[in-house]
């Protein structure tokens, strides 16, 4: 995808029901600016990244798979040096595909729109820990970059 170096590792992206439940009340504020304080965070807790999508229409059930590609969609403004840098511009691609990004819970809610019979869906996504730091790699390219990364 993109016009981005192989990936020697990355984690494997696993469900976590503690992040859906976080995504799902931030879904159901039903929204355009999400409220992200209702997340509880403590020192020990990681850092979170939080991917968030809107779309209008009168179907009744949700199109994840359009909120998604909406996210994935930034990897046509990514350069190849941008797995050094921080950027701004792909936040929510780099959060799907970062390496260290261990953990993911999304959450959808429909709301009524202004118009009749139109829904207002949001899709929400909570990915830990969270990634596109400056001065951190997105993704090792090099296996045995990757092996000490994991052993320290």
């Amino acid at each position: 995808p993109g016009p981005l170096p192989k990936a020697a590792r990355v984690r494997v992206l696993r469900w976590n029901q503690e992040l859906q439940v976080i995504a799902q009340r931030l879904s159901s504020q039903c929204k355009s600016t999400l409220n992200t304080s209702i997340i509880m965070v403590t020192d020990s807790s990681p850092q979170l990244r939080v991917n968030f999508a809107v779309s209008k229409d009168t179907i009744n059930k949700p199109r994840w798979t359009q909120a998604l590609m909406h996210w994935y969609n930034e990897v046509n403004r990514v350069k190849p040096d941008v797995i050094y840098r921080q950027s701004l511009q792909i936040d929510n691609y780099a959060a799907m595909i970062w390496g260290n990004t261990g953990i993911v819970g999304c959450g959808y809610s429909a709301c009524k729109g202004k118009d009749k019979g139109v829904r207002v869906k949001f899709y929400v996504c909570v990915f830990a820990p969270a990634g596109n730091k400056e001065g951190v790699k997105m993704y090792y390219t090099d296996k045995s970059e990757y092996e000490i990364f994991t052993t320290t």
